[in-house]
């Protein structure tokens, strides 16, 4: 009878020291969370003082710059990323923006700028520069010393900048074949460039180099068929077009 009160007792008095050991740990958690709080608003030692910029800065580096110096001052804890991505890309240049909290003190911003590939006359000296991706960055009085190529075919009068030239699918992908194609003429080094394309009828497109026209027919297959006819201008002695828009063999004169 004594060893089962014995044991009784010392279940109880375990259990007792348990729910003492978890008031203490509680107690000091409790601590722990006012002294954070505390540190966190009542101290400088999480108010920002350094802002690491990263990626491009060609066009929007001081945009980017005097944007994330509004930030110092802040705590790191209560910035709103979001909101701050959305300030920052309201200039059309800034296609992607991060910011990532190096903690206690510092932000990184990276910023990804869009590129101007093409414009679109808009008359009487007015040109609208626009992405490869579609996007319309700014309006322009001069193209200049610009290497730009000349978007034909679309109609941008009510577009303010930021807005999508087009939201065609196709139209998109011609944009990025004759981005990619731009792009391998530029490695290869090439003296040449392409100068306009035409995307008013896209089963009927047109692309310019000089005064060279370029029928490529339908916008499937863009890359491939002006691969072609890139070739045929570097080798053959081509004064007027090139028709790489059907099958069989390409025709130019």
């Amino acid at each position: 009878m004594g060893k089962v009160m014995k044991k009784v007792t010392n279940k109880y008095i375990l259990k007792a020291r348990r729910k003492r050991i978890l008031k203490k740990i509680f107690i000091v958690l409790i601590l722990l969370i006012i002294i954070g709080a505390v540190v966190i608003n009542k101290t400088d030692l999480f108010i920002i003082k350094k802002i690491a910029l990263e990626g491009d800065k060609l066009i929007t580096g001081d945009y980017i710059k005097e944007k994330a110096e509004n930030l110092k001052g802040l705590n790191i804890f209560y910035i709103d990323k979001e909101s701050i991505i959305k300030d920052f890309k309201r200039n059309p240049y800034v296609e992607e923006l991060t910011i990532k909290r190096v903690y206690p003190d510092e932000l990184k911003v990276n910023v990804k700028e869009a590129k101007g590939l093409y414009y679109i006359n808009k008359g009487e000296n007015s040109y609208a520069i626009v992405s490869s991706n579609m996007v319309f960055l700014e309006e322009v009085d001069s193209i200049e010393d610009k290497k730009l190529i000349e978007l034909r075919g679309l109609d941008i009068e009510n577009l303010n900048l930021g807005d999508k030239v087009s939201n065609e699918k196709k139209i998109e992908k011609i944009a990025e074949d004759f981005y990619d194609m731009e792009q391998v003429i530029e490695e290869n080094g090439e003296e040449f460039s392409i100068t306009a394309v035409d995307v008013s009828n896209t089963s009927d497109l047109k692309a310019y180099i000089g005064n060279i026209e370029i029928s490529l027919g339908t916008y499937e297959n863009v890359f491939k068929k002006m691969s072609d006819a890139v070739q045929i201008y570097k080798n053959f002695h081509v004064t007027e077009k090139i028709n790489v828009g059907f099958d069989g063999s390409p025709d130019f004169k």
